[in-house]
């Protein structure tokens, strides 16, 4: 599926916006996942593809554009809706029960907020702090390598909603920048930045979800040595924190083997090209 994704980078990058949206809503389709990515596209889209550059509304473009997403949407969902399964389906795609941690922790702020409330709860009951009110069901939370909901003992539980208000409110940072300067060098970075935020803020990331920040972010590397570095600590760092998905010590020569194959064949190539281009940005 990230070929997929790479696909509809390609297409805006060569001005087939239409292209763009239609893989994207393909893409998300498949895998709901991706939604992390959607604000990006959809103020890309909106602002390079169905408005003019003074703003006025395109509206044969934009009857086009929301005409295949459409499509793409009734072709999937169709069939659940005329079975009376969509709020069912709905259900599983958004599992709000499973709590605010995924079973194996992504390493974002609520992975340092859970740890924190453990720190909290220890300190507690060592020193008997009669201040801190401490919730008994959050003592034994089920955040620690169980799919289930997170009860934090110290602090305040975090909801959903708390989540969403705080990703939409990074996200529209950047997002505000995209709208003003709908360049696809923009649209790379806020696609990066997008995944980023929902990465560290979302409910209940799973810790694969790095991959949608590492996947726009390597279409950056090459620009300059900035962009390079800032890749290659995601990298290192989001590839070790998956390497506890292959636990058996039969799995630990492969993921290191293959790891510095990876960064052999990624790295260095990058490197020699943001090497190359500043010496002719220099000349």
């Amino acid at each position: 599926m990230f070929g997929i994704l790479l696909w509809s980078i390609l297409m805006a990058r060569n001005g087939n916006k239409l292209a763009s949206g239609f893989l994207f809503a393909v893409l998300l389709n498949f895998k709901h996942i991706y939604m992390y990515l959607a604000p990006a596209y959809f103020i890309y889209l909106l602002r390079s593809f169905c408005l003019s550059p003074s703003g006025a509304l395109l509206p044969s473009r934009f009857l086009s554009l929301a005409n295949a997403v459409i499509l793409v949407f009734l072709v999937s969902l169709g069939p659940f809706l005329l079975m009376g399964q969509l709020p069912q389906l709905l259900s599983r795609l958004f599992p709000f029960t499973r709590g605010l941690n995924h079973a194996y922790w992504a390493p974002n702020v609520w992975a340092l907020v859970t740890a924190a409330d453990r720190v909290l709860l220890k300190v507690a009951q060592k020193f008997g702090l009669d201040g801190l009110d401490i919730n008994t069901s959050g003592v034994a939370s089920t955040s620690r390598g169980l799919v289930g909901d997170t009860v934090f003992a110290v602090i305040p539980n975090v909801k959903p909603i708390h989540t969403f208000a705080v990703t939409i409110a990074f996200q529209t940072i950047f997002l505000v920048k995209l709208w003003t300067v709908p360049t696809y060098k923009s649209f790379l970075t806020a696609l990066t930045l997008c995944g980023y935020a929902s990465f560290m803020f979302g409910w209940h990331v799973h810790e694969k979800a790095i991959l949608l920040i590492l996947v726009p972010l390597s279409l950056l590397a090459a620009e300059n040595n900035a962009y390079f570095r800032t890749f290659t600590l995601a990298s290192v760092a989001g590839i070790f924190s998956l390497f506890p998905l292959l636990f058996t010590p039969a799995e630990t020569f492969v993921k290191i083997a293959y790891s510095l194959v990876w960064a052999f064949l990624v790295l260095q190539p990058l490197s020699k090209r943001v090497y190359e281009s500043a010496l002719i940005f220099a000349c």
